[in-house]
């Protein structure tokens, strides 16, 4: 009589093991151990029509009072990416949620739509496709007042970032540092006049990158503009010397009337001219 009920409870512990295993697994093949409800929305207008078409997802700006933190774009419900992240009529809405971590192993966080009324900093990203990307945004506005979840921004409102990419460059320089500088209008390494400058930037692989913008006294600066413009690039080949304040030896390369669109050009090395 006690080995049965002892059988019996140990079946019992087994069967709910058993259905705590599959509750488990359940919650983690869903988006999540609980619902998304009614989303937030986020809503640009005024978009130009070069970007017809593209996808829109939220960035981390980079910024100190971004609202990445508790907010994220439709595109993490893998159920609600589609056409609400896509730009029609000079118009994009973006379906926000709020996510929230299990502390149950395998099991998804709990999505939940966004109700807050925070404000911060709003980063995009603009894509060719569907697919998540990451990095630096392309648009960033510094400062959205958010009502219940919902906001409305207008396209002009926004700062916008530049990207300057060179590429083929020689061995020579690779893991070196380099400044770049757009709209160099004179000067050397010391002092240079320019629209906007890029420093302690790594060259890798043969390519140099530099940030869509960087932050000066506390003022946001990016070049986004489309125009042809003289572009600077100083490549740092040794140390400096701190304590005698001796720059250290570098060589610089001058790129004539580069054609800027929208704040983006890619270069050949190769067209730079070499400053003696």
């Amino acid at each position: 009589m006690k080995t049965t009920k002892k059988w019996n409870k140990l079946f019992l512990m087994g069967m709910f093991g058993l259905s705590l295993l599959m509750a488990v697994f359940t919650g983690c093949a869903s988006t999540g151990a609980g619902t998304a409800d009614s989303p937030g929305i986020l809503v640009i207008t005024g978009i130009p029509k070069e970007y017809e078409g593209k996808f829109v997802s939220l960035s981390k700006p980079g910024l100190k009072n971004d609202l990445k933190s508790f907010i994220a774009s439709a595109e993490k419900p893998k159920d609600a990416v589609g056409t609400s992240t896509v730009i029609k009529n000079g118009e994009v809405k973006l379906s926000l949620y709020t996510y929230k971590e299990s502390p149950i192993p395998f099991v998804g966080p709990t999505v939940n739509g966004y109700t807050g009324n925070e404000t911060g900093a709003v980063g995009l990203l603009i894509n060719d496709t569907a697919e998540r990307s990451y990095g630096q945004p392309d648009v960033i506005f510094e400062s959205v007042t958010f009502e219940n979840g919902t906001a409305n921004l207008k396209w002009n409102d926004a700062f916008k970032t530049g990207l300057i990419t060179i590429t083929n460059i020689p061995a020579e320089f690779d893991d070196r540092q380099a400044s770049v500088h757009i709209g160099y209008r004179g000067g050397n390494i010391l002092s240079v006049n320019a629209d906007i400058s890029f420093i302690m930037i790594d060259i890798q692989d043969g390519t140099l990158v530099t940030p869509k913008f960087v932050r000066e006294n506390g003022v946001l600066k990016s070049y986004s503009g489309t125009d042809k413009k003289d572009i600077f690039v100083s490549i740092v080949m040794g140390p400096r010397n701190a304590s005698l304040r001796i720059l250290p030896p570098h060589k610089d390369f001058l790129f004539k009337a580069v054609q800027i669109t929208n704040g983006k050009a890619i270069l050949d090395f190769a067209k730079g001219i070499e400053q003696k």
